[in-house]
């Protein structure tokens, strides 16, 4: 009885499995067959830089496939109604006018060739495109949508950016097993925005020093994508430009376009100064069909300037400037215009003194200084701003000194510096006050520049006669007190060796001898009375 019922049970296991395996085979099936309802899913990929790009997708070819008989039909593809009556009036080659199939011509074309219709249209609007199919967002540089069979154009639209059209084929595909399916269909975002790259140059072959100070001449290099737009777009519009602060003062004659080693004939730009828009410096225009020409496999362009560091360069945010590449999103819409910036900035530095007595609250007037950039070497050359406040010379200063006289207030602000290693001399010490001979040896650091010095920034001095109290950073600035001592304190008198009792002895000789002369002139008088 036990052997019977596990042949039994074995039975009924088997029949259990095969039925499963004939459940789960017509379920392959019916999986990998195409209904009215079958969709395909597309991914679309991006960059991070991507992120909350919107996709709208538009079909416009139709996929001539049977349901019933799970095969495709003859006249397979066909633009969908209404961007057929455009195909065929815009791109008749693409189209067979008598039953609104794809032609060959089509199916063959260059990238360039489907991209510049693509981009035609886009500019056609929704009366050639009607609804959309599809909508979906780029997350995490991701984006799917679930789409029936045919071709599709996708839009991408985020702020800023310009983006080519993408197509997404969603065809049946024939599986081993004599079925159909619709594939998952991945494709990726194309960026068509030019991007831009500014650095300042000042060494050469690309190194960056970001610390300058007054009358410094800062090259500028700034590297632009040159924007890609189809052979018939009506707004074809590139320009490249930037805005100075008001600390640089543009060497208009410094302008260089090149693209790649070779400097861009003006003929293919044009360079505007006087703008309306007050924001803008320069403003170089290309005229898009030359450039393109001349630099027919050129992606990018280059533009080099150079600016002068100005006396406004130590106002907070003098130097920073900001190029920009301006393009049109819609290659068919005036109004698209958009830039795209690059921002840099390089920074200055000072020092602030004010000269005390050793007291720490009487204010000295009346000292003078001179600074140096090395210990034995010549004095700076200075232009005073107002009472008591500096800023290194240009070579245009006709009115440059060294002497570095503080206000009445005691003040002395020396402006617009680079980094390094400093020493202040004091040439005049205010009147009563002893004059120190050694050098205040300031340090400004500031290692990696973004204009706020570090606290290791230092003074060192050593002087008996004078010290330096209260000493802090405030952003680009040293400040400190410079304090002397007077020639009346305790210490500064030197005693005198006998001069004293000399005096005294003096006085009472002058006395004695007045009263010998008196007791003469007595005597003398009564020998003539007798």
């Amino acid at each position: 009885m036990m052997r019977r019922g596990k042949k039994s049970m074995m039975k009924r296991l088997m029949a259990l499995c095969l039925a499963v395996i004939f459940v789960f085979s017509m379920s392959m099936n019916a999986f990998a067959a195409i209904n009215a309802d079958s969709k395909g899913k597309v991914t679309v990929t991006g960059l991070e830089a991507d992120n909350g790009a919107k996709l709208t997708a538009y079909k416009i070819i139709d996929v001539n496939f049977d349901v019933n008989d799970q095969q495709l039909k003859e006249l397979v593809y066909t633009w969908v109604p209404n961007v057929a009556k455009w195909v065929k009036e815009e791109f008749s080659k693409y189209i067979n006018p008598a039953d609104n199939s794809v032609t060959e011509a089509y199916m063959t074309a260059s990238g360039m060739n489907v991209q510049t219709f693509l981009t035609f249209l886009f500019g056609a609007g929704d009366d050639v495109l009607g609804k959309p199919a599809g909508t979906a967002t780029i997350e995490n540089k991701k984006a799917e949508m679930q789409l029936p069979m045919g071709q599709y154009v996708i839009f991408t639209e985020k702020q800023g950016q310009a983006y080519s059209p993408i197509t997404a084929n969603v065809y049946p595909v024939h599986i081993e097993n004599g079925d159909w399916n619709i594939p998952t269909v991945t494709v990726a975002l194309k960026g068509s925005e030019p991007g831009i790259d500014k650095t300042v140059d000042t060494e050469g072959e690309g190194e960056t020093d970001k610390t300058v100070q007054v009358g410094d001449i800062v090259p500028y290099v700034v590297k632009a994508d040159i924007p890609v737009y189809p052979d018939n777009a009506v707004e074809k519009v590139f320009k490249v430009g930037d805005t100075l602060s008001a600390g640089l003062t543009l060497n208009k004659d410094s302008i260089q376009v090149m693209v790649g080693n070779e400097e861009l004939t003006k003929e293919a730009y044009d360079v505007e100064f006087d703008l309306t828009d007050p924001s803008r410096t320069f403003e170089i225009t290309f005229d898009y069909e030359k450039l393109k020409e001349v630099a027919e496999t050129a992606t990018t362009v280059t533009v080099k300037y150079k600016a002068v560091v100005n006396e406004n360069a130590f106002d907070k945010d003098a130097l920073g400037n900001t190029a920009f590449v301006g393009w049109n999103r819609d290659p068919y819409d005036e109004y698209s215009y958009e830039v795209e910036q690059d921002e840099e900035t390089v920074y200055t530095y000072g020092i602030d003194l004010t000269k005390k007595d050793k007291d720490e609250t009487t204010v000295l007037t009346g000292a003078e200084f001179e600074l140096r950039d090395k210990a034995d070497g010549e004095a700076l050359k200075f232009v005073q701003v107002n009472p008591g406040v500096y800023r290194p010379a240009t070579a245009e200063d006709k009115n440059a000194t060294s002497k570095l006289v503080v206000s009445d207030q005691g003040k002395l602000q020396i402006q617009g510096i680079d980094l390094g290693t400093y020493y202040l001399r004091e040439t005049k010490a205010p009147n009563g006050y002893v004059l120190p001979d050694k050098d205040v040896v300031i340090e400004l650091k500031d290692n990696e520049p973004d204009g706020i010095l570090e606290e290791n920034s230092k003074i060192e001095w050593e002087s008996s006669v004078a010290s330096i109290e209260n000493v802090m950073i405030d952003e680009n600035t040293i400040i400190f007190d410079l304090c002397n001592t007077s020639a009346k304190d305790d210490g500064f008198v030197l005693p005198t060796t006998g001069g004293a009792g000399t005096m005294l002895f003096s006085v009472i000789g002058i006395v004695l001898m007045g009263a010998a002369v008196a007791m003469v002139v007595v005597v003398s008088k009564r020998r003539k009375n007798r």
